[in-house]
């Protein structure tokens, strides 16, 4: 259900650094969007710039730290609808990042490997109809990173956290039906992957 994957990315980030505190390339299939280009550019005030194709909606809740993209506002009127239990229909597909998140946030000795396990292993608990795949190890745009699969009963896509420098990472997800991961995987890593933070002027790196 496609909002249900926009509430696990607030909770992730909301929850997983109380559960640390206590605590203390397999290349998809024979995608179909290889050839797709990113052609449009946001630059948000949160600091992060990002490139996707042309046709898609963006909005950029710069309050919430989060970004959606979505390839037709049919789509993003799902994402953002009150309603929980939309389903994704066939070739809606979108990107939803939270960030800039920084690691220190996590807390004390806590590395994005660290923090990305956690994440997976809550976002799994959430719901028994989750299945969280094995953590991928993986450089995005020249940028540490860790990827899972995930699906439900309606959905399949990822979750990937990315290492954005200066102390910050950002989480991410790719969306859609269920059995389409082929038709938008690579379009939604190329979004991810040109990703780029610069902090705001006046604001302090999130290394700790």
């Amino acid at each position: 259900m496609l909002k249900k994957w926009q509430l696990f990315l607030i909770v992730l980030v909301l929850v997983v650094p109380l559960v640390l505190a206590a605590c203390g390339d397999d290349d998809g299939g024979d995608n179909g969007d290889k050839g797709v280009e990113l052609n449009q550019t946001l630059d948000s005030a949160s600091g992060i710039s990002l490139k996707y194709p042309d046709g898609w909606v963006v909005k950029d809740d710069v309050g919430m730290g989060q970004i959606y993209l979505a390839n037709s506002q049919e789509t993003m009127d799902a994402i953002n609808s009150d309603e929980s239990d939309i389903k994704p229909k066939a070739d809606q597909h979108a990107v939803m990042l939270m960030g800039p998140v920084p690691l220190a946030m996590m807390g004390e000795g806590i590395n994005m490997e660290d923090a990305f396990k956690q994440m997976s292993e809550s976002m799994a608990a959430e719901d028994e109809e989750t299945e969280v795949g094995e953590i991928e190890s993986l450089k995005v745009g020249g940028q540490d990173a860790y990827k899972a699969k995930v699906t439900d009963a309606d959905t399949e896509g990822f979750i990937l956290g990315m290492d954005i420098g200066d102390g910050n990472m950002i989480i991410a997800s790719g969306v859609g039906a269920k059995g389409e991961l082929d038709k938008f995987e690579d379009t939604a890593m190329k979004i991810i992957e040109s990703v780029t933070y610069t902090a705001p002027a006046g604001e302090e790196s999130g290394e700790g």
